[in-house]
């Protein structure tokens, strides 16, 4: 989609159709450029709004920004995630760094999210790179959220609730997902409260 033609664009979900209590259907926002080649000098915004009772899920599925981690982030080659109520989470780095997966999801705290993309201004970095794919769909403010994480092979990172470092929505689960033939090892800092089921679901 051209949403990046633009300084800020808008995509509102439809008055019409069903208005149940399930997470609706999906649709997709990628990268200008994606999956060829992740465009230089970008600056531009994306604005999605639900209705009023509902709020914005977003889900990465491929992301390929660049080679470095989350400590720089605070220059060229990122994207912010507003989800509202003053609090954001900023994503650079690609899948083969330390703190991106997919499946890794974001939730807005009103009805409205905003993505703000930023991207650098040599050409030749950004051609290697695929830039980023996510999903995004609409869910009633009381539906059950829950993240199907997929890890490759030999990942290693920290994996973190909902909308990290804010608060997360009550009765969140998340799934981790190792390829065949891997098995998966987790190691607790400090938590609240974590139920860990292992096998199929």
């Amino acid at each position: 989609m051209g949403w990046c033609d633009a300084n800020e664009t808008f995509i509102r979900e439809p008055e019409s159709g069903t208005d149940t209590n399930t997470t609706g259907d999906e649709d997709f926002i990628d990268s200008p450029g994606y999956p060829d080649l992740n465009l230089p000098q970008l600056n531009c915004s994306l604005s999605i709004v639900a209705k009023s009772h509902k709020r914005v899920v977003l889900t990465i599925i491929d992301f390929d920004l660049d080679d470095f981690g989350e400590e720089f982030c605070k220059f060229d080659n990122y994207l912010s995630v507003d989800l509202g109520q003053s609090k954001t989470v900023q994503l650079c780095g690609s899948l083969n760094t330390r703190n991106i997966f997919i499946g890794q999801q974001f939730i807005s705290y009103g009805n409205t999210m905003k993505v703000h993309y930023i991207t650098s201004t040599s050409l030749v970095t950004m051609q290697s790179k695929r830039g980023f794919r996510f999903s995004y769909r609409f869910a009633d403010t009381t539906a059950r959220i829950s993240s199907l994480m997929e890890l490759s092979a030999a990942q290693t990172g920290k994996v973190a609730n909902l909308n990290y470092p804010h608060e997360c929505p009550n009765d969140y689960h998340i799934y981790l997902k190792a390829e065949i033939s891997h098995q998966i090892e987790l190691r607790l800092p400090r938590l609240t409260y974590m139920k860990i089921n292992d096998g199929p679901r």
